[in-house]
């Protein structure tokens, strides 16, 4: 496998597993600016959704 496949085999991984600190990284280094988008966006829409459940708003 070349690097290029084991990033998307890691983004893909931690992605299921939340880890998105590594999912980002894999993704920008990808220069998949899609996945990027979506994974912070995810990311913010779950936090804000924390927040909101654990009356932090």
């Amino acid at each position: 496998l070349g690097d290029a496949e084991r990033l998307e085999k890691l983004s893909a991984f931690t992605r299921t597993n939340d880890n998105n600190n590594v999912s980002l990284v894999s993704f920008f280094l990808l220069e998949n600016v899609e996945g990027c988008v979506e994974l912070l966006i995810e990311s913010c829409v779950n936090c804000h959704n924390a927040e909101w459940h654990y009356g932090v708003l």
